[in-house]
């Protein structure tokens, strides 16, 4: 019989606001909603966080950060590039090229510059410090900001139970307690994963891993080729070369809970095991996994059936198939009388409401399953035109989001529009059933609308399974919606001939003189092409460039805004597209 789960069951300090996502014209905005649904703080927002305990979120209009109480009033001014959650009543901020701590009043208590600062943890946070030579060294500071451990170690870990882990300048690990006095200094080449007083550690680098205890004594000597931090007293480890699966679960008495024969293991607390095997046959699909629910004994309690299973909170954990969204309890039961929802993604209690989060898109249910509250998928533009959101998800891996133009009064110009926007969009045709070696994402926002002219910023993410990181194409059409027309660079230009190298000489002057552009390769910028991305708004032309082809990945998509103001003579302005939206 299927567990029934009761509120009671729950004991939280709520506070009845939750971040809710519109879409506009402008983008996608959040403020806050109650449990009806009802909008308590207009959406302003680019980004919002939950209000935590002590009733405070941390919000952003694009680069400014600020934190807000439940009227909505700034508490601390939204002057931050970034703001980390609190942390023991402590958040780690970016403004510029510094990095501080404030705390929630919004005080500074960091008294010196740091490249890095982790949050806080057992009271102190871990900083780091470039030297001359460009090494980082690595302290602590507590929760006044002050150096009770000024940097000197090459690496340091986060202080738990009064101990952490630290590589001193001669190169050896160290466990230290607070006041920096030596408990225990290693042998090793390696040690680390510091959890629940046991590191992991190697005695050649690159060598086989085992686990050693804060003491230095050897719980498991080194046979392993990865060893997950210790959860619980369970570790997942391998045996195989090169991450290639063979994952298995031991206790630290070296007691072998699960064989070594699974493609991928994660502890999802309470007990509980998601024990992974590949989806297809083919090799590429090895990092495309399904799960079954596994116990501390050793016991398999479900079918290989789940494609994700989240962490175990009170005793229930969301999890999806490829066709539902829902919870499961510690039998890996479906919990029915709570939501079960069409789509993948997470489900999560907050309160007495539900919030779900699938096929990216964040909404709130109430226990029945009833939507409280779900963003629009209709965009006004005006009385004429509206931007309809899209779906198109022929596969489990593969989702897309796209524009389509409605009109007031239907025409083949807004058809022939759609038409090429579908093309713009991904939409290919892909196998439900099909095991992909690879998860595609797509996705759009409005980046400009005036008079005739609608631009949107069409972002289609590719992953493939086990890489480093994935591959983003973006694509900015400028489109006419009265004539049909899909405007290239050179349309906003065509009374002149000398446009190209006006413009190459702005970005070449932008890239030697802004220190922003300095992770620019070296003569990376050729020049501007025919088919160059960019795109406009009221005052700006925006040249933009993917990743790798000027800078490195890390950089993103290299973008350069040039006024108008800056290049009115070469601008046509009796042209279409300057007219779109003049």
């Amino acid at each position: 019989m299927n567990r029934r789960v009761f509120m009671s069951d729950f004991k939280e300090s709520c506070v009845d606001l939750y971040p809710a996502l519109t879409n506009t014209q402008k983008g996608s905005l959040y403020g806050y909603i109650n449990s009806k649904g009802n909008f308590i703080i207009s959406p302003s927002f680019s980004t919002a966080s939950s209000f935590n305990e002590n009733r405070l979120a941390i919000v952003c209009k694009y680069n400014n950060c600020g934190v807000i109480n439940i009227n909505g009033e700034y508490v601390i001014p939204p002057i931050y590039n970034s703001i980390e959650p609190f942390v023991e009543s402590r958040a780690v901020y970016v403004q510029g090229d510094i990095m501080g701590v404030i705390d929630e009043g919004g005080k500074i208590i960091t008294k010196n510059p740091y490249t890095f600062i982790s949050s806080y943890s057992d009271s102190l946070a871990l900083v780091s410090i470039k030297t001359s030579s460009d090494d980082q060294l690595y302290g602590y500071i507590d929760m006044d900001g002050n150096e009770v451990l000024p940097p000197s170690y090459l690496e340091g870990s986060d202080f738990k139970n009064n101990y952490a882990l630290v590589k001193s300048r001669d190169g050896t690990y160290q466990v230290i307690d607070k006041s920096g006095t030596v408990i225990t200094t290693f042998p090793y080449k390696f040690v680390g994963n510091y959890n629940e007083g046991v590191f992991t550690f190697s005695e050649s680098l690159g060598g086989l891993i085992g686990y050693v205890d804060i003491y230095g004594r050897v719980l498991i000597k080194p046979k392993f080729t990865s060893a997950s931090p210790v959860n619980d007293g369970y570790m997942v480890v391998s045996t195989a070369p090169n991450y290639k699966g063979n994952y298995g679960v031991v206790t630290l008495s070296d007691h072998i809970l699960y064989p070594f024969i699974y493609d991928d293991i994660r502890y999802v607390g309470d007990n509980r095991f998601a024990l992974g095997i590949y989806r297809g046959n083919n090799v590429n699909t090895s990092f495309n996994s399904i799960y079954a629910l596994g116990d501390n004994k050793g016991n398999t309690l479900t079918d290989f059936k789940f494609l994700d299973i989240q962490k175990f909170k009170n005793g229930l954990a969301s999890a999806y198939n490829l066709e539902n969204s829902f919870f499961i309890d510690l039998s890996g039961r479906i919990v029915r009388n709570l939501p079960v929802v069409k789509g993948t993604g997470t489900l999560e209690l907050q309160c007495d409401i539900v919030y779900a989060d699938i096929d990216y898109i964040p909404y709130y249910l109430n226990r029945k399953g009833d939507i409280i509250y779900k963003p629009n998928n209709r965009i006004k533009l005006n009385n004429k035109y509206t931007i309809l959101k899209l779906k198109y998800k022929p596969n489990v891996d593969y989702l897309v989001y796209y524009p389509q133009i409605n009109q007031s009064t239907p025409s083949t110009v807004i058809e022939n529009i759609n038409s090429k926007l579908r093309e713009l969009c991904a939409l290919k045709i892909v196998d439900s059933n099909e095991v992909l070696d690879y998860n595609l994402y797509g996705n759009f926002e409005t980046l400009f609308f005036k008079k005739d002219l609608y631009i949107p910023e069409i972002n289609t993410y590719y992953y493939p399974f086990g890489a480093a990181h994935g591959m983003t194409a973006r694509s900015t059409p400028n489109i006419n919606l009265k004539t049909g027309e899909f405007y290239s660079l050179s349309d906003l230009f065509d009374c002149t001939t000398r446009w190209i190298d006006e413009i190459n000489k702005i970005i070449e002057n932008m890239i030697e003189t802004d220190p922003q552009y300095s992770y620019v390769y070296e003569d990376g910028f050729k020049g501007i092409t025919s088919n160059q991305n960019f795109y406009v708004d009221e005052d700006n032309l925006y040249i933009f460039f993917a990743p790798y082809e000027i800078a490195p990945y890390a950089a993103g998509f290299v973008t350069f805004k040039i006024p108008f103001a800056d290049i009115d003579s070469l601008l046509c302005k009796k042209g279409s597209f300057y007219n779109s939206f003049n």
